[in-house]
């Protein structure tokens, strides 16, 4: 559904159980399929089909609400088709 770094380590977030190891989140961004994944702040990605409900600052899958970065932003809500204006 969602990996969160914390740290050294990294929070595997899946529908049936949670991961912890210790991965570099820009390793992982980079073997992940982009079609299927992205990343909207510096310490998460999230899975696209898991995205129950956005806006401009924070993205919902199931009951997590994961903040949309400054710097991703634009990038994230064009990625998942908003057209609306900031």
């Amino acid at each position: 559904m969602f990996i969160e770094s914390q740290r050294e380590y990294l929070k595997i977030v899946t529908e049936t159980k949670t991961i912890l190891t210790r991965y570099l989140l820009a390793a992982v961004e980079k073997a992940l399929p982009p079609e299927n994944f992205i990343r909207v702040h510096r310490s998460f990605i999230v899975a696209r089909n898991k995205i129950d409900l956005f806006d401009a600052s924070s993205i919902e899958i199931g009951k997590n609400e994961i903040p949309i970065g400054r710097s991703y932003k634009s990038y994230v809500l064009q990625a998942l088709g908003f057209k609306g204006t900031e």
